[in-house]
């Protein structure tokens, strides 16, 4: 009855590579799966023909240069479940239940599955940049940006790929438990976007292949944009002042959660627009840099 593939038959799946660019499949670790909202292989082609003048009137055969594989993943937040890439997009590596960005390479293969006899798997994949977004009124989502080595077709694969977990989606509501920034409760906020990302990141290329020979890793920036209900001048004064505080955002599932911590952030901007007769909000944005002890990020897990 059906004319395609839907959504509801996709099952997407990560596994931790040993090798970048080397499909781990088959190694006895079970594929993990993820829970989405939206998935794009980011899959192009680059072709080139040279612009010959041809009496013919015809453009000659071209080649293709350049093959491009960007995943973008979109999924809800939950806990515990996102830890491997939340340490790879900073460049660490949870030792004890933290992990702070470092120069640490981790890699992944990324599963498709189309039906128990097809799928498709990216290698080569490094998250080059993630998203937390918390707003009012809306579940919390967390995203990355990838690179990657290759896509290939592929038939069922070897190893189990175990079913997505059940925890509760985040809210915020009940889940963020606290959001501080210099030590004080930030007030009044309704939406808060943590992002990073690596500058200068990029799939390298050389004579002989289309597909990526290697990554660059680039260098993790780290800013949050917020907006809250505008009623004193405490913000606005700090960033006249560059004061630098850390910038903590609690999320939990009961007991069980993540705290994301910046510790040293600076407000670069606090716009106040008067759009009417409406109550005021600014959107403030802070930046943040290495901080006493020579870190930008920090996530830890929490509970069981």
């Amino acid at each position: 009855y059906k004319i395609g593939f839907e959504g509801s038959d996709l099952t997407i799946g990560f596994l931790p590579e040993t090798s970048w660019g080397v499909n781990p499949d088959g190694g006895g670790t079970p594929w993990t799966s993820a829970r989405l909202t939206s998935w794009n292989t980011g899959y192009s082609r680059t072709r080139t023909r040279p612009n010959e003048i041809r009496s013919d009137k015809q453009q000659p055969k071209g080649v293709t240069t350049q093959v491009a594989c960007t995943p973008s993943l979109q999924a809800p937040m939950t806990k515990t479940a996102w830890s491997p890439i939340l340490a790879a997009s900073i460049n660490g590596a949870f030792d004890t239940g933290v992990v702070t960005n470092g120069t640490v390479f981790q890699s992944f293969s990324l599963l498709t599955q189309y039906s128990p006899t097809l799928s498709r798997v990216i290698a080569g994949a490094w998250p080059a940049g993630g998203q937390l977004q918390v707003q009012q009124g809306q579940m919390l989502s967390l995203s990355f940006d990838w690179l990657a080595a290759s896509l290939v077709s592929a038939a069922a694969p070897t190893d189990t790929v175990d079913p997505p977990n059940t925890f509760d989606i985040m809210d915020p509501i009940a889940s963020v438990t606290s959001l501080q920034w210099n030590g004080a409760d930030l007030a009044g906020v309704t939406q808060i976007n943590l992002q990073w990302s690596k500058q200068d990141a990029q799939a390298l290329y050389v004579i002989g292949s289309a597909d990526a020979a290697g990554i660059a890793m680039g260098a993790l920036q780290v800013q949050a944009q917020t907006t809250l209900y505008f009623n004193d001048f405490s913000l606005f004064d700090a960033m006249l002042a560059e004061t630098e505080g850390a910038l903590t955002i609690s999320l939990r599932d009961g007991t069980a959660g993540y705290d994301f911590t910046l510790p040293a952030t600076t407000i670069v901007s606090h716009d106040d627009p008067v759009n009417g007769s409406g109550p005021f909000t600014a959107s403030v944005n802070f930046e943040a840099a290495p901080g006493p002890s020579g870190f930008t990020m920090q996530i830890d897990e929490v509970g069981p």
